[in-house]
This record gives C-alpha cells, structure tokens and sequence, in this order.
C-alpha cells in the first residue's frame, strides 16, 4: 500500500511526539530542536529507501535499425517500335472459262467471220437454226437448217444468185435460189433448205454458199453440222 509523503510526515511527528510525553517525569526539559532533527533524519532516511526500491530499473533502449537507403533505378530508355509493314491484299477475281469441259468429236461449223466478196456481192451470216450441233438426232431422220443472212455488198441479189453446197456432207440437200428479189444492199432474208441424216452413226458437217449469176461464191460460209445416234427414234 503506498502513502503519500505528506501523511508519512505527519504520523512521523504524531509519534514523536507522543512518545516523548506519555508516562515520563520530565526530569529536564528536552531539547526539542534536537529530537525534531532525529525524526527528520529518520524520516529522510526512510524516505530515500523507500523511492529507491520504488525506481523502476532503467532499461536498456536497443539502438534503431538504420533503414536500408534505397538505389535509384535508372529508368530505361524507350526502344523504337518498329514500323508495321504494310500488306497489300489483291483480290482474286475467278474467270469462267469459256471453253467446254467436255469437247464432243467431230468436225463442227464455224461462222465465216470476214466474209469474201466476189466484185460486189458479199453475204454476213447474221444467226442460225438450230444452233447446238451437239444434238443427237435418229439415223435417216429429215430435219431443216436455216440460216439469217445479209447483203453486205453494194450490189443486188437478182435471179441468178442461189444458195449452194460446197463441201463436207450433203445430207440430200438441194441449192436454192434467191426469193423476193432484187435484194437490196443491207437487207437481209432466211433460208431454209431440208436435209437427212445419215444412216450411220456419227458427227457430220456440210458447208453451203451464196453464188452469183455467173456461179462465183462468195460471202461468209454457212455450215450444219449434226450428230447421228441410233438409239434415238
């Protein structure tokens, strides 16, 4: 239990005090200068004592750790990207071929495309019918080729001009004259002449021409050409 300075003074004196008086004669007056400084050197001593045993023991106070200094980083210089290189895309166009996947054997009619003139006579096959020589068709089998023609020249077609054969396969064709003449320059007429296929199977082509009065061909050649299968009615 603790007690304060003040009080530990205080019951000192007291008990001095009544020590001194109680049941003694005084047989001389005592020195009472004397007896206060007694108890105060009694008091001080038992003071000091006192607030010795009450002094916590000092603690060693351990030394900070010094914090590590910290090196600057350098910072790194940027690298150049490098530059993107550009793509260049070119887009693919498909082409339809315009040659046939399957080419069927045989001779076939090609159109005259310059045609030949003979003074001033000149004839431009403008179409024809039928136009698929592919077309199979039964063995001695009556069928008729027309042809679109023009006067191309600067002459008329009169009496004398006849569409005639001039090479490759006949089938039973016959020439034929010019109809609704004269034929004036730039006017055009169809012909039309029966023919029969073969009896053999087979691809066959003929070739007709215009003439004139005097029996000179000329103009652009027109052609049938026709594929014979038996199998066909």
């Amino acid at each position: 239990m603790k007690v304060s300075k003040r009080s530990l003074f205080v019951l000192i004196l007291v008990a001095l005090f009544a020590a001194s008086c109680a049941g003694q004669v005084p047989a001389e007056t005592p020195d009472i200068s004397a007896s206060l400084t007694a108890g105060v050197g009694t008091f001080a001593a038992y003071f000091f004592q006192t607030q010795t045993a009450m002094v916590t023991p000092a603690t060693e106070t351990p030394s900070p750790t010094p914090i590590p200094t910290m090196t600057p980083i350098t910072p790194m210089s940027p690298t150049a990207l490098a530059s993107p290189t550009a793509i260049v895309f070119f887009p693919v166009v498909a082409t339809k071929s315009l040659t046939p996947a399957v080419t069927p054997t045989g001779t076939y009619y090609t159109p005259t495309t310059a045609p030949v003139a003979a003074g001033c006579s000149n004839l431009q096959l403008l179409s024809d019918y039928p136009t698929n020589p592919t077309s199979p068709m039964g063995a001695n089998k009556t069928f008729t080729k027309s042809w679109r023609v023009a006067n191309s020249g600067t002459c008329d077609w009169t009496a004398g001009y006849r569409l005639v054969f001039v090479s490759g396969e006949g089938m039973g064709g016959h020439s034929i004259g010019v109809k609704n003449y004269p034929v004036k320059p730039g006017k055009w007429q169809t012909y039309e002449i029966t023919l029969e296929s073969p009896s053999k199977e087979g691809t066959y082509t003929g070739y007709w021409q215009m003439t004139d009065a005097s029996g000179n061909k000329f103009g652009s050649l027109l052609g049938v050409t026709i594929k014979v299968d038996k199998s066909y009615p």
